[in-house]
């Protein structure tokens, strides 16, 4: 089954460093394979869920996850940029985790996505400290739907004029991020600008 490639555009199951190994092991190597092709500097790679939704005696330990990220970034050519997580249920979910993840890890940094921080139930108004610490190569630049609730989980990007941050009147604004010198990638919906994440 996984080595039919009709297989892997029928799962919802998405390769990730939770699940690095198996089949989505041999998924992720074969992007970073085309990464290297491209001469790409970076690779994002979302953190994964920490299972145990069914069944918690499968959830994945902490120190399990971090043997897979180091294993991953040993079996890399191409820096790997973990990606924080829009869930709780997920591994990354605030910065912390993502830097005790890469603590001892070579090789690895974070590309952090401004819908993700909010989703996942981080204050808005600490955006702009984040994205300032060092370890942070990458910003994914999303507004989040107004219809979602502040620590859903969710994961659907908004359009920078039409969101929560662009109607929020107190702290972070989007303008802040002109200061910071990282990539910057927008990743808003295809409704609005045509540009997918």
């Amino acid at each position: 089954m996984g080595k039919d490639p009709r297989w892997w555009n029928k799962t919802p199951i998405h390769p990730t460093i939770a699940n690095y190994y198996g089949y989505f092991r041999q998924h992720i190597l074969r992007e970073i394979d085309y990464g290297k092709q491209l001469n790409a500097k970076y690779i994002v790679i979302h953190c994964g869920s920490k299972g145990g939704r069914k069944n918690q005696n499968r959830e994945i330990p902490t120190n399990k996850f971090i043997e897979r990220l180091s294993q991953l970034c040993d079996e890399s050519p191409i820096e790997i940029l973990i990606e924080n997580s829009a869930s709780r249920k997920c591994f990354g979910s605030t910065i912390d985790e993502l830097l005790q993840y890469i603590e001892n890890i070579p090789n690895i940094s974070i590309c952090y996505d401004t819908m993700h921080h909010y989703r996942a139930g981080n204050d808005i108004d600490k955006i702009p400290t984040i994205l300032s610490h060092d370890r942070i190569k990458c910003i994914h630049v999303n507004d989040i739907p107004l219809k979602v609730t502040y620590g859903s989980g969710e994961d659907e990007h908004e359009s920078l004029t039409n969101g929560i941050i662009a109607t929020y009147d107190k702290g972070f604004k989007f303008e802040q991020l002109k200061s910071i010198k990282k990539i910057k990638i927008l990743g808003t919906p295809e409704k609005n600008f045509g540009v997918m994440n």
